[in-house]
């Protein structure tokens, strides 16, 4: 009788195991490890004043189908969107949400007209900005969401692209391998291409506003001047450079700044090509332009410092928070200065008009590139070593990060609709 009673025990307690295993395979199950209940691959993506939504369908479910939640910047709870989906349905479009911050979605199934399990949930802010990202390591070109949160476009290039720029008008993007000697001039799209060669160790770029034409620093010792569509502009050049590496061009009066690496050396041109001035300065390796001030900020990665330059090329400061930087930008609009200092991992942020250090990022790997969106004050950082890119709020504090790159080198933003 004993002998009956456990082996009763033993059938009942495998039973119990079976069922929970059972149940724990249901894909609707909140226990279920690998979907705990959830819509699978649910992911909100950022546009111009919209939000593309995606996720796997399941139709072979006994489900009525998908609802769908947002919650606004402006809202407290989660509100219905888009009715009751269909189990085959697997991306919507939420259109019209303005650029004003982030919206939060949830994603249910519905079973019996029921909501069911717990939600999937991803968050996206809406914007215009079109933020480029050259991958050296993966020989790529990649755009990222407005939010910085997702990747748009990755498109693998036959050139291994190391610096980019971006044309203020109309968006068109460049990308230089100085080992190839080859340029490539993409539209916004990437639906067309102009590449050329001949330039001897294409490096940074800087493009004009006047007429979009690009600065090429030339790594072999010149400065090439290049159209939209290739050819060579007027001038076509600016010889005996030592290293340029740095190249920054004046919105209002275009002139053109050059940091000479090799040459120790700054030097500033007329929109023709005539020298104004120019200075000894210790290993600078970029530049960038105040378009209030007219001063002109240089970085030096070797000493480790952040210079001001009155327009006539005069040394006005000497600022060392910095340990080794390299990417620098002005936001003019709101008298910020960021700094990538790449041998201290950090971010720096200075007030321009007194040079105050007003904010210090730590344990950013190795910050390479920054790049000011002046529509918003929002700084785009690519750290190096991290294989990422931030996004930062103009006060400094950090926003987003998306990782996963190979070996990000240069990021540049573009303002995006026009």
């Amino acid at each position: 009788m004993r002998r009956h009673a456990a082996l009763l025990a033993l059938t009942l307690l495998a039973t119990s195991a079976g069922c929970g295993q059972r149940d724990r395979a249901n894909p609707l199950d909140p226990g279920n490890p690998g979907t705990r209940g959830q819509p699978a691959g649910f992911n909100a993506v950022a546009g111009f004043t919209s939000v593309s939504l995606r996720w796997t369908a399941r139709p072979q479910l006994g489900i009525d189908g998908y609802r769908l939640f947002r919650r606004s910047p402006s809202d407290s709870v989660f509100r219905p969107i888009g009715g009751l989906l269909p189990r085959t349905q697997e991306n919507f479009l939420d259109s019209g949400t303005p650029n004003t911050g982030d919206y939060r979605y949830r994603l249910y199934f519905e079973v019996a007209g029921q909501l069911s399990g717990a939600p999937a949930e991803d968050v996206a802010g809406p914007g215009s900005a079109r933020p480029w990202v050259v991958d050296a390591g993966a020989r790529a070109l990649i755009r990222l969401s407005p939010d910085g949160r997702d990747v748009v476009i990755r498109s693998v290039r036959s050139i291994s692209p190391f610096t980019l720029a971006v044309a203020p008008r109309t968006g068109t993007v460049w990308i230089a391998d100085p080992l190839s000697n080859t340029i490539e001039i993409l539209d916004s799209e990437l639906l067309s291409l102009r590449q050329m060669q001949g330039l001897q160790g294409p490096y940074t770029m800087a493009i004009s506003p006047r007429d979009e034409t690009a600065w090429v620093c030339e790594l072999s010792g010149g400065l090439a001047h290049v159209l939209p569509s290739g050819g060579p502009a007027t001038p076509a050049r600016i010889e005996f450079l030592d290293g340029p590496t740095g190249v920054a061009v004046h919105p209002a009066d275009h002139s053109v700044w050059v940091a000479e690496q090799d040459g120790d050396r700054v030097r500033r041109y007329t929109f023709d090509g005539i020298p104004i001035a120019s200075t000894p300065l210790a290993s600078p390796t970029r530049v960038a332009v105040d378009s209030i001030s007219r001063n002109a900020w240089v970085t030096s990665l070797e000493t480790g410092r952040i210079h001001r330059l009155n327009e006539l090329a005069q040394p006005r400061d000497s600022l060392t928070y910095a340990r080794g930087p390299i990417g620098i930008a002005v936001d003019w609009r709101r008298d910020r200065v960021w700094v990538a200092d790449a041998a201290g991992d950090a971010v720096l942020l200075i007030q321009a008009s007194t040079r105050a250090l007003l904010r210090r990022v730590p344990a950013i790997g190795e910050p390479r590139d920054v790049s000011v969106d002046l529509t918003n004050g929002e700084c785009w950082v690519v750290a190096r070593s991290e294989q990422a890119v931030y996004r930062f709020a103009p006060d400094g504090r950090v926003l987003t990060r998306i990782g996963g790159f190979s070996d990000p080198v240069e990021v540049k933003v573009d303002a995006g609709f026009r």
